[in-house]
């Protein structure tokens, strides 16, 4: 008996010395950014297959529970059009909790990016719609929706353009800013508004032009014309 139990004792403190000197090994292994480039990397491919759409990254620098930098950052819409590229995506992290998904994030800084936000002729959805719809919380019936619980305090765009085209509204806004920041007052990533408490653009270069009519859009039979000839 007590040699069976001593048998047990030091099987299980074996196995007890295995496991944190894997543990060790990755935490280890881990803080190179050519592993940390793999291992984010394994989860875009995974991300992209939840998206069904491209989601790469070029290369990552991490330092554990403070900031993620994202390199070379791609998303492409259902279109497999560019939705978002940039050369540098920063998170500065404030809390997380991985077990229940819930993610407190200090600030995003934004380098170097080109954000096109299109709905194409005849469709009733935005391109970036179907990120959104991945994001909110899941049903029952829908386990592919992702459930993320996120928070932001406060958002830095630096160098970027933006693209907001819309063929039924029959609009075209292109906005290119060296500098954006503000701090959210509220952050809900389900909803498209964002309600900042504070705002700052330096020097945008803005250009609108409006769109002949969308032909597979119907028109609205209430509108009033107006013919001012």
């Amino acid at each position: 008996m007590r040699k069976s139990l001593i048998v047990s004792l030091w099987v299980l403190l074996s196995l007890v010395g295995f496991v944190l000197l894997v543990i060790g090994l990755v935490v280890f292994a881990i803080r190179y950014p050519t592993v940390q480039t793999r291992v984010t990397q394994y989860f875009a491919m995974e991300l992209s297959k939840q998206l069904d759409t491209e989601v790469s990254i070029a290369s990552v620098d991490i330092d554990f529970f403070r900031t993620i930098q994202l390199n070379g950052f791609l998303v492409r819409d259902k279109q497999r059009d560019t939705l978002l590229a940039a050369t540098e995506l920063r998170v500065d992290i404030k809390l997380f909790d991985l077990w229940d998904n819930t993610y407190n994030i200090d600030k995003v800084t934004l380098r170097g990016a080109t954000v096109n936000m299109v709905r194409p002729s005849g469709a009733d959805d935005f391109n970036y719609e179907f990120i959104l719809d991945a994001l909110a919380s899941p049903k029952k019936e829908n386990s592919s929706k992702l459930d993320l619980n996120l928070s932001l305090r406060e958002l830095k765009v630096e160098n970027t353009r933006f693209r907001y085209l819309d063929y039924p509204g029959s609009i075209d806004v292109l906005v290119a800013v060296p500098l954006l920041g503000g701090d959210f007052k509220e952050f809900d990533i389900a909803q498209p508004l964002l309600n900042f408490k504070k705002l700052l653009m330096q020097q945008p270069d803005v250009r609108v032009a409006v769109l002949p009519d969308d032909p597979l859009t119907p028109k609205d039979t209430n509108a009033i014309e107006v013919d001012t000839a």
